[in-house]
């Protein structure tokens, strides 16, 4: 795998990843929802969704795809590169980074004191 492969596919897989932590952080958390509010449960998956795609039209897609091809990046700096791992380590530091940003989005507004 080569290190242009291990970007893109971190990138993809951190993308990927954030719509799931976004549904998993909908049943852990309030997820804020632009228009609707914070949403939580069963009831607030759709919602999610929405923000979601609204999230990633005004930038959450650019940031994520960045952060994790930088995951890549250090993933395939990490392991020999033709080794099966760079694709693993990949993988894992992409969804972890999708963990961590969209952790980030459910509590941005805690955080700054909104």
């Amino acid at each position: 795998m080569t290190r242009t492969k291990a970007m893109a596919m971190g990138a993809m897989w951190a993308i990927a990843g954030a719509i799931v932590t976004a549904i998993v952080m909908n049943f852990i958390f309030d997820f804020p929802v632009p228009f609707s509010g914070r949403v939580h449960g069963i009831e607030g998956v759709i919602p999610t969704l929405f923000g979601i795609v609204v999230y990633g039209v005004f930038g959450g897609v650019l940031v994520f795809a960045l952060v994790g091809a930088a995951a890549g990046a250090v993933a395939f700096r990490n392991e020999m590169p033709d080794s099966d791992g760079v694709c693993f380590l990949t993988k894992a530091y992409s969804l972890l980074v999708s963990i961590v940003l969209t952790l980030l989005l459910a509590n941005l507004d805690r955080i700054l004191g909104l």
